[in-house]
């Protein structure tokens, strides 16, 4: 409707934005494109929070992100550079994009 071809969502749960685009792509749900980060990876204290402490690591994450159907992660609240360098360098290597904050 109104043209709208393709979304994307930079922060969402998992569980249900992936399941929304493969309901999308089959045909069983009606709307455009989806594209979403999945849930973020969230660098500060709290419910969760993922731990970056190393390159593998953040490859860790991006592949599990990636398995659920990403072709980018929103990395949010990462403290330190080498933590967003990190996430970037593990991206490139998955051919993922970053939607970076901080």
């Amino acid at each position: 409707a109104y043209g709208v071809t393709t979304a994307h969502d930079p922060s969402a749960l998992s569980e249900t934005v992936f399941g929304m685009a493969e309901l999308i792509k089959s045909g069983e749900m009606v709307g455009p494109r989806l594209n979403s980060t999945g849930i973020i990876l969230y660098g500060a204290e709290g419910d969760f929070k993922a731990e970056i402490n190393s390159l593998e690591d953040a490859r860790s994450a991006l592949r599990r992100t990636k398995a659920f159907g990403a072709t980018s992660v929103k990395s949010y609240n990462q403290p330190r550079r080498e933590q967003r360098q990190q996430v970037m360098q593990a991206a490139k290597e998955l051919e993922m994009n970053v939607v970076p904050e901080g």
